[in-house]
């Protein structure tokens, strides 16, 4: 599910010198991290989140920084679990970005000791086989060595969409409590979003400021 094209689309976390910001832009975490120095933040604990366009969103509208100043954030919208999202070229053109497989091993270089992963994925995922959830799921925890908060799903768009959602909810519920990890949640963005669509989702989707704001206290809530 795609929110209105956006404006920019490169990870980010702040505090980072701009050089590290470009490398990150064009896809090299990893070569960020090794070759441009641009480490991991010292001290504390910090969060690192793998999303879609609901993040993303969240993320422009300044919310996850506000709550969280030590975030590392990999959203790009149209990313499921194994589909690339998109990316923004200067131009304004897009290119393909990375799947959530395929952010979660870099990203984690990012995080300190003790810190969380957050996985705000499966909007995009909910065109396929219900059947499938659980195992696509737990696959994808399998590349989380620490402490995981899933935000579950939530697509007020139509009775269809809202049943699939519950669905998917469901998987995420069996797959995390399968997880042989002490630290694993699930972070309840569709408890709030369905109870309060009209001010918390603007396409029933996608957030609203007031949403954004919503997602980011309760991913804080739940990473300490």
């Amino acid at each position: 599910m795609l929110p209105q094209r956006p404006s920019t689309s490169k990870p980010e976390r702040t505090g980072l010198p701009l050089w590290c910001y470009l490398a990150i832009a064009a896809g090299a975490l990893v070569t960020a991290w090794s070759l441009f120095g641009c480490a991991p933040p010292s001290g504390g604990h910090n969060p690192v989140i793998v999303g879609d366009s609901i993040a993303f969103t969240a993320q422009l509208d300044g919310e996850l920084t506000k709550y969280m100043p030590n975030i590392f954030m990999d959203n790009q919208p149209g990313r499921g679990m194994y589909r690339k999202g998109i990316l923004t070229n200067p131009d304004g053109s897009w290119r393909a970005g990375t799947s959530g497989a395929e952010a979660i091993p870099p990203i984690l270089t990012w995080l300190t000791p003790g810190g969380w992963t957050v996985i705000e994925l499966g909007t995009n995922d909910m065109d396929l086989d219900p059947t499938m959830d659980e195992a696509s799921i737990s696959e994808l925890l399998r590349l989380v060595p620490g402490c995981v908060a899933w935000v579950n799903v939530w697509n007020n768009q139509n009775d269809a969409t809202r049943l699939r959602s519950r669905q998917f909810n469901v998987a995420i519920v069996n797959a995390v409590s399968k997880r042989k990890a002490d630290c694993t949640k699930i972070i309840n963005w569709a408890g709030e979003a369905e109870i309060h669509a009209f001010d918390y989702l603007k396409d029933g989707v996608h957030p609203t400021p007031l949403g954004s704001a919503k997602l980011a206290q309760l991913i804080k809530a739940a990473t300490g």
